[in-house]
């Protein structure tokens, strides 16, 4: 039918045939549906662009973009939330997160904490805060991870390595085992950090931080016997002169704190 036809059909009063008003809706909707689509797509092809070139405002701007015609896309609001701590942004992180209903726990604990810490500066509410979610889910490596660089910032290497021993994923994890010999290191628990330095490079050689310590716990597994044998004399003199000045070289050599001696903490 021409629009002329359609046209006069109106006019007079007289109504369209049902058959050509739903064939009309059809064709409504594919095109309306055909246009979303390519829409879409045009969106997802500009957030891989700025992805390669590494634009994070871009990257905002379409998520944004995206979430405004699809909001149960959940994935990208956690990428959102991710490219707001990049920017620095911990308000915007924050109303995503707060405009983001479904939102995990896991993810809610870490985005939470983080702000705590890195806006709020409240450490210590950050880390009660993960540890109480840890207590519901323990087998959640991120929030392990987040709550044990958060200690070892914190330099609270004693709730450190209490909190990896009794962790269940700890020595399945390299990470997490360096960063217990690190914390066992700096309290002077030599052979056992050795050991866990050990483990973590058993598991895996190529793994980024057991790579990055690796010559820190060389040069610790150097130093220990020359260690162990400054304590022995200064057992027997505790103001040996040599003793104390080889005990305080090779401390420093194998970066340790100059406190009281390694056997005297070693576990």
């Amino acid at each position: 039918m021409k629009p002329s036809a359609i046209r006069h059909f109106s006019n007079s009063g007289r109504s369209l045939p049902q058959s050509l008003k739903l064939a009309l809706l059809g064709l409504s909707g594919i095109f309306v549906s055909f246009t979303s689509q390519a829409f879409a797509q045009d969106l997802a092809d500009q957030l891989e662009m700025a992805r390669a070139d590494g634009q994070v405002s871009s990257q905002i701007e379409i998520i944004r973009r995206v979430l405004d015609v699809d909001p149960s896309n959940d994935g990208l609001r956690g990428e959102l939330i991710d490219l707001w701590f990049s920017e620095g942004d911990y308000d915007m992180a924050e109303k995503t997160l707060y405009e983001w209903k479904s939102a995990p726990a896991e993810t809610v604990a870490l985005t939470t904490a983080k702000i705590l810490v890195e806006r709020d500066n409240k450490p210590e509410a950050g880390i009660i805060l993960l540890e109480a979610f840890l207590l519901n889910d323990p087998n959640s490596l991120p929030a392990t991870e987040a709550l044990s660089a958060l200690l070892w910032r914190e330099s609270k290497n004693e709730p450190l390595v209490s909190f990896l021993q009794a962790s269940p994923l700890t020595a399945s994890q390299p990470g997490l085992l360096i960063r217990r010999a690190q914390a066992k290191r700096d309290l002077g628990k030599i052979e056992s950090s050795l050991a866990d330095a050990a483990s973590a490079k058993a598991l895996d050689p190529k793994n980024e931080r057991v790579v990055d310590t690796l010559s820190s716990f060389e040069r610790l597994a150097v130093a220990a016997p020359n260690l162990s044998a400054a304590d022995s004399l200064l057992q027997k003199s505790p103001t040996d002169l040599p003793a104390l000045m080889a005990r305080s070289y090779w401390k420093q050599y194998a970066g340790l704190p100059q406190v009281a001696s390694h056997q005297d903490a070693e576990v």
